[in-house]
């Protein structure tokens, strides 16, 4: 059963409270059949195994209509009649947003629990990763000033982490697992895009580095690789272990 009556409401699925537990309550044991996924903003999701899911970006895509629409409210006397009609084409509009992203969050989910029995997923905090950037500050003739901290930057970044919503896709996978007998493992992300898959070498990259080259010859995507290392942290772990990290497993 899903329930999304606004844009403003959160989906319900009705899991089973094991899905709740965490990985060391879980009586799981790794098969070779797993894929290990990185969750991202340029692809939606990079699989182990190479292959991609694009990014729809629902709201960006709306966007435009979205600020017309926004524009027009304001000029409007709020709480008149055509106030009142307006208000309700933006509440329809985020609402056909919402629907359409938990649509394609169902479809992917399903194309990917298909291919294997184990998906591993990384445990992503999108609170944390949204989080404002900090001030940084300094003092120039006893005065404190402020120093630019790429809030602007990261304001866009943070809005298409929000719209990609991988805090529901990691529900969505959950339920969709329970209804087809899989099982989703999620991994701690600490480490995950820093280090190679093959070697375990720390592998330093900026965001804006897309890249990994590695000492040991591996060269591919940085999700690629990411993903692989997601599937061999999955693949090294033990029931009673905590929740796997790449500390933990290597």
């Amino acid at each position: 059963m899903i329930r999304n009556s606004s844009h403003r409401s959160s989906s319900f699925f009705p899991l089973p409270s094991s899905f709740f537990l965490l990985p060391s309550e879980i009586n799981y044991q790794p098969v070779e059949n797993t894929l290990g996924i990185d969750l991202g903003i340029t692809n939606y999701v990079y699989l182990s195994n190479g292959a991609q899911v694009e990014n729809p970006r629902f709201l960006r895509k709306s966007a435009d209509k979205l600020a017309r629409l926004q524009a027009k409210l304001a000029n409007r006397v709020k709480g008149s009649q055509p106030w009142k009609i307006i208000k309700n084409k933006i509440s329809r509009c985020h609402q056909f947003v919402a629907r359409a992203r938990l649509d394609f969050q169902f479809k992917t989910a399903q194309e990917l629990l298909s291919k294997c029995e184990v998906l591993v997923v990384e445990d992503l905090s999108v609170k944390n990763l949204t989080r404002r950037a900090k001030p940084k500050t300094d003092i120039e003739n006893g005065n404190l000033v402020y120093l630019p901290n790429s809030q602007s930057a990261k304001s866009g970044l943070n809005k298409s982490m929000l719209d990609a919503a991988h805090g529901q896709f990691a529900n969505v996978l959950k339920y969709v697992a329970w209804k087809l007998g899989k099982r989703v493992l999620f991994v701690d992300p600490k480490g995950t895009s820093q280090h190679c898959w093959n070697c375990l070498n720390k592998v330093p990259k900026e965001l804006s580095q897309r890249w990994h080259s590695c000492l040991c010859g591996e060269s591919l995507d940085r999700d690629e690789n990411s993903a692989k290392l997601i599937r061999k942290i999955g693949l090294s772990y033990k029931s009673g272990g905590g929740t796997p990290s790449l500390k933990k497993a290597f």
